[in-house]
């Protein structure tokens, strides 16, 4: 499988976590549509 690139967002956790930090998103691409669905195509979307 071709990598693909990937970026976890942390957020700093100021308004709800009382400063403790939380990863909150996942960033995935840019990239081929058919390669991301290898990954993601079997999730729902909220």
């Amino acid at each position: 499988m071709e990598a693909v690139e990937v970026h976890l967002i942390t957020d700093s956790g100021k308004t709800e976590f009382h400063g403790e930090p939380t990863d909150t998103c996942l960033a995935i691409g840019p990239g081929e549509a058919d390669k991301i669905d290898e990954i993601t195509g079997h999730l729902q979307l909220l």
